[in-house]
């Protein structure tokens, strides 16, 4: 978060994607929130489609676990 606050998103973006690579079998509420943040960072680098897929994907997730605060976040 620190990383995207000061415009380094490749390497929030990298630290992002490992989180998820530690975190892929686990928790559904850690991954969909893992998917918003790269989905934040791919849309801040110009990738708008490929962010609004994992956005896709997060909303997804926090539907299944009905978290509505955090879909109204992703929308």
């Amino acid at each position: 978060m620190i990383a995207s606050t000061f415009g380094m998103n490749e390497i929030a973006l990298l630290y992002t994607v490992r989180t998820y690579q530690y975190i892929k079998g686990d928790d559904t509420f850690n991954r969909a929130k893992t998917y918003v943040g790269i989905g934040y960072n791919l849309c801040a680098l110009g990738h708008n489609k490929l962010a609004t897929d994992y956005y896709n994907r997060a909303l997804e997730l926090f539907y299944e676990l009905r978290r509505t605060e955090d879909i109204a976040e992703v929308n």
